[in-house]
């Protein structure tokens, strides 16, 4: 999941060496890489997930002084893909782009030749690269076979993200404590029952009305489609052509079983407005059952009612599959074997081969220890083939995550990820590894991890959004998320009907017959690119 995701500028800086002053390497027509002249050189970065971090913590110190390259960047501000598409526009992007692989700039990037072809390079200076990525540089390459970029988090064969959340006190009350405790979903209709039961049994909870189920608006219908098992495009068999995932016949069944859950008053009635920071609020307010969401989304909550109703007062992860849908036939996550985000060496940069370098040590077995678990002995320690963190930092990290990621560096910085862990045995990661340790956590792993599918086949199909076909797929996904309260608060399983058919009526006006027709071409190239 997530992850599943804020980008920034970067700025070419000056390094003073003895009064002297050097120009970044990607600025400056003579700079060369640590190699060639045992000189640091700077090289910009634009990257939307490192908040306000500076590169200055104990791994970037490490990354300079094993590649000879020192990182600048910018505090990111506003939309991270406006700034990337003023950047372009105005041809004043940084040495290195990191873009999420989801979005329309990655297109733009490429097609305007901002970013450069990298397969030389990785002929010539990243064998560690060849190496980690395998065949995901066979499925990243570009319509021309040329690769553009390199992917981030690519690898992943799925993990934990989300499903029903339900408070596990209340859990042990209304299905016992054993099956609370169990690994076995739970069907459609006995999550109705739990719910009903719910009420039944608490009307009111602290002087307020119970919430047996409480939705995070219209952005929790993710959670829904994976409890019908509905992906991002409707596919009567493998290698069929794509539909919108409205013709899901699956798809109204999600839409008729949360009308229900709202004709029988089991869903907070204000569920539509519900945005992150309120749907916390009510969680923490000891009235609420349950909600669908990510896990770690209910830490925040469940830690404040751990402190006045018990350890158990904990929501837990749950699957609970639609009518007809089989236990592996869910789809709560996404494992995006291709990654989410597209690192990019651009047209500006003239010291490409410090970039490559750069490049190559990230995605090493010795970088990726080195960002995701900092230094072997200090850090961390490996114990039957385990990585394991020490007292000091794992104590650190548990009091103040934000604090030890930024005195430490740990997983301050991630680039070029491999989604598979260092060892089979191992957590990807020293916060993942604490994580882990959770009670939602350990529920997730143990109930969903067998829910994700590869979303990778289905990414960047969409029309360009610069293009008449791009506009008409944006308003076709605004008619389509308005529609959701439509048939949500129908005050009939019919009148639910109804507004799923005028739903189809206005996106097939609204220009679905075109946009399909560009996300099949672009489906069946990419297969043919592929080789499947």
């Amino acid at each position: 999941m997530n992850k599943h995701f804020v980008s920034h500028t970067l700025l070419l800086s000056g390094l003073v060496l003895g009064g002297a002053v050097m120009l970044s390497a990607c600025g400056a027509k003579d700079s060369g890489s640590k190699s060639d002249t045992n000189k640091p050189v700077t090289l910009t970065w634009f990257d939307g997930n490192s908040g306000s971090a500076k590169f200055d913590d104990p791994v970037a110190k490490e990354i300079e002084k094993q590649t000879g390259v020192k990182v600048d960047i910018q505090n990111p501000s506003g939309d991270p893909d406006g700034k990337l598409s003023l950047l372009l526009s105005s041809h004043d992007y940084p040495d290195i782009v990191m873009v999420s692989r989801s979005s329309n700039n990655l297109n733009k990037y490429i097609s305007s030749k901002a970013f450069v072809p990298l397969n030389d390079l990785i002929d010539k200076y990243m064998p560690n690269v060849k190496k980690m990525y395998g065949n995901t540089l066979n499925k990243t390459r570009w319509s021309d076979g040329k690769n553009y970029y390199l992917a981030n988090w690519y690898g992943g064969t799925g993990s934990a993200v989300g499903g029903f959340e339900m408070r596990y006190d209340y859990m042990k009350e209304l299905v016992g404590a054993k099956r609370a405790a169990s690994s076995k979903p739970f069907t459609q209709s006995e999550m109705i029952d739990i719910l009903t039961k719910f009420k039944e049994k608490h009307p009111k909870i602290d002087g307020k009305d119970s919430v047996p189920l409480l939705l995070n608006g219209t952005g929790a219908f993710w959670v829904v489609d994976g409890m019908f098992g509905v992906k991002k495009y409707y596919q009567t068999e493998k290698g069929g052509k794509l539909n919108w995932n409205a013709y899901d016949p699956q798809y109204l069944k999600e839409m008729l079983f949360v009308n229900e859950l709202q004709r029988k008053g089991l869903l907070d009635k204000e569920w539509v407005t519900n945005n992150d920071t309120l749907s916390s609020q009510k969680l923490s307010a000891n009235n609420v059952l349950g909600t669908m969401w990510a896990y770690w989304n209910t830490d925040t909550a469940s830690k404040s009612l751990e402190a006045t109703h018990g350890k158990d007062a904990h929501y837990v992860a749950y699957k609970v599959m639609g009518d007809g849908v089989g236990p592996k036939e869910t789809t709560y996550g996404a494992a995006g074997s291709l990654g989410w985000d597209a690192i990019g060496i651009t047209d500006k940069c003239k010291d490409k081969k410090a970039a490559a370098k750069l490049l190559n040590f990230l995605a090493s077995r010795k970088g990726q220890n080195l960002m995701f678990w900092g230094f072997k002995g200090k850090d961390y320690t490996i114990k039957n083939g385990e990585y394991v963190p020490t007292a000091k930092v794992e104590k650190a990290f548990k009091a103040d995550q934000d604090k030890a990621k930024k005195e430490t560096g740990i997983t301050r910085w991630t680039w070029c990820v491999t989604s598979t862990p260092p060892t089979p045995k191992s957590a990807q990661s020293l916060t993942a590894y604490i994580g882990d340790q959770s009670m939602s956590a350990k529920f997730a792993k143990q109930n969903l991890t067998d829910t994700a599918y590869d979303t990778a086949p289905y990414d960047s199909l969409l029309p360009e959004g610069s293009t008449p076909e791009g506009l008409k797929a944006q308003k076709i996904q605004d008619i389509q998320t308005q529609a959701i309260p439509k048939m949500v608060n129908a005050k009939t399983a019919a009148g639910t009907k109804k507004a799923y058919k005028q739903m189809l009526k206005d996106i097939n006006a609204a220009g679905l017959k075109d946009v399909l027709k560009v996300v099949n071409q672009k489906y069946k190239a990419q297969n043919k690119l592929w080789g499947e």
